[in-house]
């Protein structure tokens, strides 16, 4: 009797709720993250790469980039469905894709992204798909829509936004979680645009992980409806580290 093949691809529903929708009663751009980052994990589980299994050899997934596309924002209280699949492999990166969809099979946004396997106890990437203990599946008949986000140039930024990382910023990971980020950058958006707004592309590089208590500065600029934003900072006054950067566009 032949095992049953893992689902090559995952799906979830959600409805939006009030802690996940803004004052206008759409989705905050931090949820789209935090659905993403959910099937994920869940998919990775069933794929025997989950974090249980992870953890046990001292090993974890880590988002490194991630490209989306919103062609419409949904509002408090509606049911969505989010379905993703693994597409291969790029460089050092295992690629992932998610496509939102509402409760009628419209579409809402797409989104493309890139995972390194981490080695936690020498902080060092592993070699995919070789470090894998088990094979991918061939989803060479889906779809993938975005590319990986090219380096990023340094803008230059204005008007920074202080935030103490706190415990409950934190993760499984043990670092800032990457919807958190995503946050801090629509905080600095919002400040800019009078709280009304909704981002049509985003493209995101997580540049270092980000302990707790650490300070974290938001800064950016906004030409238009293009828009690109750097959070930096660390334990010390003095660290300026890297740790996140954003570019995009916003949907007027």
């Amino acid at each position: 009797m032949s095992c049953p093949q893992p689902p090559r691809h995952w799906s979830e529903p959600f409805r939006i709720r009030h802690s996940e929708a803004d004052r206008n009663a759409v989705i905050k751009l931090e949820t789209f993250f935090d659905y993403l980052q959910e099937v994920a994990g869940v998919h990775a589980g069933h794929l025997g790469v989950g974090i249980e299994y992870l953890q046990q050899h001292h090993q974890t997934w880590v988002l490194a980039k991630l490209a989306i596309a919103i062609s419409r924002h949904p509002t408090h209280g509606e049911k969505i469905i989010v379905k993703t699949w693994p597409s291969g492999f790029h460089k050092l990166f295992a690629v992932r894709q998610f496509a939102i969809f509402d409760s009628l099979d419209a579409p809402i946004a797409k989104a493309s992204s890139f995972w390194i396997l981490l080695d936690t106890a020498r902080g060092r990437p592993l070699r995919l798909p070789d470090a894998l203990p088990v094979a991918m599946p061939d989803n060479q008949d889906l779809p993938t829509f975005l590319p990986p986000p090219d380096k990023m140039p340094r803008p230059q930024t204005v008007d920074p936004l202080t935030t103490l990382v706190t415990e409950h910023m934190i993760d499984i990971n043990q670092h800032l979680n990457n919807a958190r980020y995503v946050a801090m950058a629509n905080d600095w958006i919002a400040r800019h645009t009078a709280a009304n707004l909704n981002v049509a592309r985003l493209e995101v590089n997580f540049c270092a992980a980000t302990p707790v208590h650490a300070t974290l500065h938001t800064a950016g600029t906004i030409s238009g409806n293009d828009f690109a934003i750097e959070i930096t900072g660390g334990l010390q006054p003095d660290d300026n580290t890297l740790r996140f950067q954003a570019c995009g566009q916003l949907a007027r």
